[in-house]
C-alpha cells in the first residue's frame, strides 16, 4: 500500500518519554510502477576496401536509457540553512 501524500509530508507526533528525543521519522517508498534502469544499445559497423588498397571502415552507436527515475528525499523540510556549492540548499547545522 502506498501512503498518500498528506500523510508523507505531515507524519504523525511520535510519542517521545521525558528526557529522550523522539525518534525523527524517515519515510521511504516505491511507486507501484517502479521498474530497474536499463540500457539500451545497438551498433552497427562496416569495412570496404578503397582505392590505392586504403581500407575504409564506418561504425555507429545507438544509445538510450530506459526507466530511468528520480530520487527525491520527502524527509527533507522545505527552504533550508543556506546556500553551498551549485547554489544548492544546505540542510543542518552549519559550522566554521
Amino acid at each position: 500500500m502506498v501512503p498518500r501524500l498528506s500523510e508523507i509530508r505531515n507524519p504523525p507526533a511520535g510519542s517521545g518519554s521525558a528526557g529522550l528525543n523522539a525518534a525523527v521519522p524517515s519515510v521511504v517508498f516505491f511507486d507501484k510502477n517502479f521498474h530497474l534502469p536499463q540500457n539500451l544499445r545497438a551498433s552497427i559497423g562496416f569495412d570496404h576496401r578503397l582505392a590505392w588498397g586504403v581500407l575504409g571502415s564506418f561504425d555507429a552507436l545507438y544509445s538510450r536509457a530506459l526507466n530511468q527515475f528520480i530520487l527525491e528525499d520527502v524527509n527533507l523540510v522545505p527552504g533550508g540553512v543556506g546556500f553551498g556549492e551549485g547554489n544548492r540548499l544546505d540542510y543542518g547545522t552549519l559550522s566554521a
